[in-house]
């Protein structure tokens, strides 16, 4: 049997689409990626589940502001977190624990990220003026999640609620 889609390690960030409409409308909630891909399904077990939970339980549940629109060079439109540095350091962190992951795929995955979606003909200028009453976003990160995300939509396989307060 061939296994199709991969798993991604997130943070993912809900509560966003409640505060601003436009941000609902993609296959997945608001997330900024942390390793995409992740690593192979077979690969996935409760051992890589629990070493993920103890990284994740270190972690401090930390603001996030979400100032302005941007887009990749022929790619996606994207909301740019500030700071970013929480997420290069989550990732970095993960790159450590799991040195024999695969590495990003490009441009995309090197840049913390909240992919916007965006509409077939709609220019990034329009997209702007949607998103304009409600930005700047703020949230908080809370936590991470694995996911599987194939033909069928996504699947969360694990969540990882952040720690509540520094060791």
């Amino acid at each position: 049997m061939r296994v199709t889609g991969h798993s991604l390690l997130v943070v993912p960030l809900p509560g966003l689409v409640s505060v601003a409409p436009p941000l609902g409308g993609g296959v997945a909630v608001p997330h900024i990626p942390l390793v995409d891909p992740f690593t192979l399904a077979h690969e996935i077990d409760d051992g890589v589940v629990s070493e993920l939970r103890a990284y994740f339980s270190d972690v401090v549940p930390f603001p996030v502001r979400l100032p302005a629109l941007s887009q990749f060079p022929n790619g996606p439109a994207y909301l740019n977190p500030e700071p970013s540095a929480p997420f290069r350091q989550l990732a970095l962190g993960v790159g450590r624990l799991f040195p024999e992951l695969p590495r990003p795929r490009g441009t995309v995955d090197l840049v913390p990220h909240l992919t916007v979606p965006q509409a077939p003909g709609l220019t990034l200028d329009d997209l702007r003026d949607q998103l304009a009453p409600w930005l700047p976003l703020a949230t908080i990160a809370r936590e991470a999640a694995l996911w599987w995300w194939d033909e069928d939509g996504i699947r969360t396989l694990a969540t990882f609620t952040f720690g509540t307060s520094a060791a």
